[in-house]
């Protein structure tokens, strides 16, 4: 989803679905404008939603309208992880009569089982392309793929280690109140009475997401194609800058 929003000359006049007022123009509302495109980047559908709409709001909106304007017999919808939540999986996999499958970004690190579960398990992972490597994980009936930039992931490690001897450094000249407060610092952090430490599980947290995002899916799809398929997601974006662009939506 994307919030689109046009110039704004006076006056101003009520817009429908929105608090306020917006400019007295037919060009605009402030609007979300929500797309629907095939495996190959084209365009199936267009819907305008007022601004405000909040994106797990309009996901559910957009799902509703593909169910019932489109007769196909399989959907696979790919979505970021925004879009990922137990009501969303509920809403696109236990419809009664419509069920969708679905590849899903994870958030991370928030996501505990991705974080505990997924991230701890050992495995190869296999090639895909060149700046993508993929394992498969199961936790339960979950099904995730772990996907991997080898190259991002030397950028992570680099990062890090950076940050910690910074860390080191300043603790060591000045003391532990010149790191409290401080963000970059604050996830690898031990807070005691009196004394502030490197945390050692915290830094082994941090390496296991170098170069990392977790897809979740029920597909059976091979875990390449699955990885293929949210990279894919680009397509969107690009679809979004033509439509406020060339075609000046």
């Amino acid at each position: 989803m994307k919030r689109i929003i046009g110039p704004i000359p006076v006056p101003r006049k009520p817009c429908p679905g929105l608090q306020g007022n917006v400019p007295d123009t037919d060009s605009l509302c402030p609007r979300r404008n929500g797309n629907r495109l095939d495996r190959q980047g084209w365009p199936l559908a267009w819907d305008i939603l007022p601004g405000n709409t909040a994106d797990k709001t309009a996901f559910r909106a957009l799902i509703a309208r593909l169910r019932t304007r489109f007769r196909i017999g399989r959907v696979i919808v790919v979505a970021d992880r925004e879009m990922i939540a137990a009501a969303t999986i509920a809403l696109l996999a236990e419809h009664a009569t419509a069920p969708f499958d679905f590849i899903l970004g994870c958030k991370l690190p928030w996501d505990q089982e991705v974080a505990t579960e997924v991230l701890a398990r050992p495995g190869r992972f296999h090639p895909v392309a060149p700046k993508l490597e993929v394992k498969e994980v199961r936790v339960g009936a979950h099904r995730y793929i772990v996907c991997r930039n080898p190259q991002e992931a030397v950028r992570d490690a680099a990062a890090r280690a950076a940050i910690l001897a910074h860390l080191q450094t300043t603790l060591q000249t000045h003391g532990p109140k010149a790191v409290i407060g401080n963000k970059g610092f604050a996830r690898f952090l031990t807070v005691q009475k009196g004394s502030v430490t490197i945390n050692p599980a915290a830094v082994e947290r941090d390496a296991r997401l170098d170069g990392k995002f977790v897809l979740r899916t029920n597909t059976t799809l091979p875990a390449a194609e699955v990885a293929r398929a949210y990279k894919s997601l680009w397509r969107v974006e690009r679809t979004f800058r033509e439509e406020k662009s060339t075609l000046d939506v």
